[in-house]
């Protein structure tokens, strides 16, 4: 099958919807699918993935440039090149797959070449509903719903991370039942994995009680503030706390002064960037894993995939309620949901992952199982894959 797939996110930029694209990408390639991968900017420089022939015959091709225009509205610029790149493959391809996240273009530049090269589409979507946040944006956002609703009419199949998301998306934009289904995130659980487990940084951490946040440091997205003020009361009952606070983000400045303020220097370390190589190590390491704890229109139906790779690493997994989809995280049988953002209620779940050590090992257990049984690639790769051939009219 040959697979086109266009997307807004991917390698050299940084983050999860690159690393879940190149995953995808990497695993269709090597069941024998010929798949063309386009990102932004792609203007001149194209890589070839490395692979094993006998695995991949046909292998993953990437046209990509470092992302110079990566912001809107130069993504609008940035996807009428690509687009212009993308037709001669789109032309022999026998099914297009594009990628919605927020307000960008991807889907929209390949739903047109689906239009113009009468090909197949399928849309994988990713945080569907947006809040704004400037006048700006409010703008884009407003234009931005007729670029989704053109394309999603135009795919044949449209797939959201979570089940609560069907319905709502059916009705927003006017689908047909059929059209519209589940593909969950995905984790490499063999990459994050208990076995990673380090005892040895653990030790240079020095605590037997260790707390982790992995992933963009702004507030508005995950509640961090309400994290650090909840370590102030855990840390009056569990002394050698630490906190790891792993990534950057606009809202580390801020953290930080409030870590200060209220003289938690010794109990919350903000690492920053931590390499790819590394994070499973961390993640295995650390007693509990801090997921998305204010909830919003964009934690609705989502699957993070900070939460899978804590839960497939063996952690306890804390979010908020409304964090996450209803269906990945169920309290007390695979992770913790606080009542709210509150950081008395943060408090109190983390508390209750390190009071109770039954508990804390049944809930690793179960999160790994859930992870494996679910959550894992091949698992995730194997239902895109029947999605893409019967799209493309190819049977199973």
């Amino acid at each position: 099958m040959k697979i086109v797939y266009i997307t807004r996110f991917f390698w050299p930029l940084v983050g999860g919807a690159a690393a879940a694209t190149l995953e995808l990408a990497r695993r269709l390639a090597n069941r024998g699918h010929e798949v063309s991968l386009f990102a932004p900017d792609s203007w001149h420089a194209y890589m070839m993935i490395e692979r094993s022939p006998l695995a991949a015959p046909n292998g993953l091709v990437v046209t990509y440039s470092k992302p110079r225009l990566s912001d809107m509205p130069a993504d609008t610029v940035s996807f009428a090149f690509l687009g212009f790149k993308a037709f001669r493959a789109v032309c022999g391809a026998d099914v297009i797959l594009g990628q919605y996240h927020e307000w960008h273009w991807a889907s929209l530049c390949a739903a047109i070449l689906s239009m113009v090269a009468r090909k197949p589409l399928v849309v994988k979507v990713h945080d569907i509903f947006y809040t704004p946040k400037s006048v700006l944006e409010k703008i884009l956002t407003f234009v931005s719903k007729w670029v989704t609703w053109v394309s999603l009419r135009r795919a044949e199949q449209v797939l959201v991370p979570g089940e609560e998301l069907v319905d709502m998306v059916r009705s927003v934009y006017g689908l047909e039942a059929s059209k519209v289904r589940t593909l969950l995130n995905g984790v490499d659980t063999t990459r994050f994995s208990p076995r990673h487990r380090n005892d040895d940084l653990r030790r240079k951490i020095g605590s037997k009680h260790i707390v982790a946040f992995v992933g963009y440091v702004q507030n508005s997205l995950y509640g961090l503030d309400a994290l650090v003020r909840a370590t102030k009361t855990v840390r009056s009952k569990i002394p050698d706390l630490k906190v790891l606070i792993i990534g950057n983000g606009p809202d580390r400045p801020s953290l930080i002064q409030l870590t200060n303020s209220l003289r938690l220097q010794d109990a919350i370390e903000f690492l920053g960037l931590v390499s790819s190589e590394l994070l499973p190590t961390y993640l295995a390491s650390v007693d509990i894993g801090i997921g998305q704890l204010r909830a919003s229109i964009s934690t609705f139906g989502a699957t993070p995939l900070k939460v899978v790779e804590y839960m497939a690493s063996g952690c306890v997994t804390v979010i908020g309620k409304g964090g996450a989809s209803e269906g990945l995280i169920i309290d007390g049988v695979n992770g913790i949901i606080a009542r709210s953002a509150d950081a008395a209620d943060v408090a109190s779940g983390i508390l209750r992952a390190f009071s109770d050590d039954e508990l804390a090992a049944r809930l690793r257990i179960n999160a790994r199982e859930t992870a494996e049984k679910v959550y894992d690639y091949e698992v995730i790769v194997s239902q895109l894959e029947a999605i893409l051939r019967r799209t493309a009219g190819l049977g199973k």
